[in-house]
């Protein structure tokens, strides 16, 4: 399940009724496309997450390059990857 895909087809939703409300007529777009994020945030497999094939490496969350597991600071980007 992807729970961030389902909050954000709830609000999607929602936003339509909104709209739907104010008299907007492209509203079902919107009170379309919630259910369909929230069906498919059920339907969908979790992807794992991706490790590297090195034990002592890491992945910079900002970058995405493989950085050692020590390092505070990440030397591509130059941000704190944890």
């Amino acid at each position: 399940m992807w729970p961030s895909l389902a909050g954000g087809g709830i609000i999607v939703f929602l936003f339509g009724l909104f709209l739907t409300l104010n008299g907007l007529g492209f509203a079902f777009l919107f009170i379309v496309a919630g259910p369909v994020m929230i069906i498919a945030a059920l339907i969908l497999p979790e992807v794992p997450p991706v490790k590297p094939e090195d034990p002592n490496m890491k992945y910079c969350r900002f970058c995405l390059k493989e950085i050692s597991v020590e390092a505070k600071i990440c030397p591509k980007c130059g941000l704190a990857p944890d």
